[in-house]
């Protein structure tokens, strides 16, 4: 547990900074070898990234999202826009940079195996600044949670979490804003030096991999140490589950709800965090929050993109400690 646990203000937004892609997705019946010719069976945009997925699911569930990042000003970023809208994610603090273009991901969906393999261009687009940040009044009474996409921003996130923290000392308890950060890419190695800010962490298989941890249960272990006095480790691990774990705590394992047809794997580990945040910002426990997120995630890697998920939120109705 983390300390004192008080009732969540669903009616409240969850934030979500980081950054935004436009996926553009080209299935295929098996993925090809080098240098052939193979017809797509389809074709499509998606809003991808990884906090910017994670606000969609959180949405989905029946809970109100806020994104807050950088998005350029172009054609696609006008898409990013227009999507945002449609899926009811509130976009009024993102900053216009006139410089860079809109992220973008290509990636191969392979129908045989419901993998994905993708190839990222930032295109020049700067990363969100303190400064920007700083314009988001945490003393509106909007926000309850924040997440945080661990990027090469390291030290400016470092500046958001003490604006979050000069804020909490400031309010009642029932007026905090709890905070939570994914670390996935390894090409961020500056992330190491904050996993001690945010109240949650997210680990994911390759940076934990990259670390010489050879399982959930160790990554969550060894973590648990470096998080902040009281906070949670949690570590993904695809096919084999999730785990977590306080420093004073015993290691929380669940499995994997593996499905008999595996169709669209793409955005599995953002919907694992989305649902495991919003099932936490709704009352549940560690350990069924981390339930949750697998089955969630379980779930999005039989069905195409997010929509169905749905029928999940009935599951965080109610839900108390």
């Amino acid at each position: 547990m983390l300390g004192l646990r008080v009732a969540m203000d669903t009616s409240k937004r969850i934030l979500c900074v980081g950054r935004s892609y436009i996926d553009m997705v080209n299935v295929v019946k098996s993925y090809p070898e080098e240098d052939t010719d193979q017809r797509c069976t389809d074709y499509y945009w998606q809003r991808g990234g990884n906090a910017s997925n994670s606000a969609t699911v959180i949405t989905i569930l029946g809970l109100q999202a806020e994104y807050l990042g950088v998005l350029a000003d172009d054609n696609e970023a006008r898409w990013l826009r227009s999507d945002f809208e449609r899926q009811g994610v509130n976009i009024e603090h993102c900053v216009t940079s006139a410089v860079g273009g809109s992220p973008v991901t290509s990636t191969v969906s392979s129908e045989a195996t419901g993998s994905r393999t993708i190839t990222h261009t930032e295109r020049n687009l700067p990363e969100l600044t303190f400064e920007a940040f700083d314009k988001v009044d945490l003393s509106s009474n909007k926000y309850q949670w924040i997440h945080f996409e661990g990027r090469s921003n390291a030290d400016e996130m470092r500046k958001m979490f003490q604006k979050i923290e000069i804020h909490n000392e400031s309010v009642e308890p029932v007026h905090q804003i709890k905070t939570s950060m994914e670390i996935e890419q390894v090409i961020f190695p500056e992330l190491e030096a904050i996993v001690n800010c945010p109240e949650y962490v997210f680990f994911s298989k390759d940076w934990s991999r990259s670390k010489g941890l050879t399982s959930k249960e160790t990554c969550v272990d060894v973590y648990s140490k470096k998080v902040k006095p009281g906070g949670v480790a949690i570590c993904a691990w695809g096919e084999d589950g999730a785990a977590g774990k306080t420093a004073d705590g015993e290691v929380i394992s669940m499995p994997a709800f593996l499905q008999p047809r595996v169709i669209d794997t793409l955005g599995c580990g953002d919907t694992f965090v989305g649902s495991v945040v919003a099932a936490l910002y709704s009352g549940k426990n560690v350990s069924d929050a981390i339930e949750f997120g697998c089955r969630v995630a379980g779930a999005k890697c039989a069905i195409k993109g997010f929509a169905d998920l749905k029928r999940f939120g009935s599951m965080l109705e109610g839900s108390n400690d």
